[in-house]
């Protein structure tokens, strides 16, 4: 959500990559969101999910525009075998 919110309007998640390197808490969660690239074919930010000031989930979403990635939907399912 915090990697959506920080992305611009006509892109839609195209990946996630996420890792788990310490057992979380039931208690609050602090995300930090970083940009890391905004291209014209993708973008890419990466969301650090923290809990008592250490790193518990780091994630790298990535996303694309919304016409491209439904072009290439489209493109996939009508592909002759």
């Amino acid at each position: 959500m915090a990697a959506c919110l920080a992305a611009p309007a006509d892109r839609a998640a195209h990946s996630l990559h996420a890792y788990f390197l310490l057992p979380g808490e039931h208690d609050d969660v602090d995300y930090e969101v970083e940009r890391v690239r905004d291209g014209g074919s993708f973008s890419m930010r990466r969301v650090v999910a923290r809990q008592r000031d250490a790193d518990v989930l780091p994630k790298n979403p990535s996303g694309k525009p919304l016409k491209r990635q439904l072009r290439e939907a489209h493109a996939t399912v009508f592909a002759s075998p």
